[in-house]
């Protein structure tokens, strides 16, 4: 999948799995994507759920329909890290839910936007906020409603994003980035905060 991913944060891919191994392939490729920093890792230590953190590395996984993606990064680079992927058929499912996925602010970040259908956007607009979701739910206090997130800008052609956090974190309303990539019928969306 191309996707312009920031520095110091690592992606790994399984596409077109079995549906029924995505967790075991979810494994194997946090394993992958940590021994490839030399970090040594016993089969045992990944069974513990959910798995965040990893020494001094952030974690975050998707899987959707046998496809699995995962990413990692150092604690010390990055403060918050999650990643998404959806299937571009769920985006009919989700037109229904329109009105509990977009806020005010991004129904009028799509009117002013060309070259993205609604249901396109609508599963984009999704997958960030389960992106973000993936990424602050470590925090103990903190449990995101669709609601409590917004986007606030969108570029298409550079396939980027900024969005904020209307709910009082550590710091109080942050504004943080992320990349997205659409393409074989898979939607992935990373956002990165540090």
């Amino acid at each position: 999948m191309n996707i312009d991913i920031p520095e110091h944060i690592s992606l790994a891919f399984l596409f077109k799995g079995e549906v029924k191994e995505e967790k075991n392939n979810a494994r194997k490729i946090i394993k992958k994507m940590l021994e490839e920093k030399g970090v040594e890792v016993h089969e045992t230590e990944l069974q513990r759920s959910p798995l965040y953190e990893f020494n001094d590395y952030q974690l975050s996984l998707s899987h959707s329909r046998g496809s699995v993606v995962g990413a990692l990064a150092l604690k010390s680079d990055y403060t918050y890290l999650g990643v998404d992927l959806e299937t571009l058929e769920r985006k009919n499912d989700l037109l229904k839910l329109e009105r509990k996925i977009l806020t005010r602010e991004e129904k009028k970040i799509f009117d002013s936007l060309e070259g993205i259908s609604l249901s396109d956007y609508i599963l984009l607009v999704f997958s960030i906020k389960e992106s973000l979701y993936k990424a602050y739910s470590r925090e103990k206090d903190l449990i995101l409603r669709f609601d409590e997130t917004s986007l606030k800008e969108l570029d298409l052609k550079k396939k980027t994003f900024t969005y904020e956090l209307k709910k009082k974190t550590k710091e109080v309303f942050i504004l943080n980035q992320g990349v997205f990539a659409m393409e074989d019928g898979l939607l992935l969306t990373l956002v990165f905060s540090s």
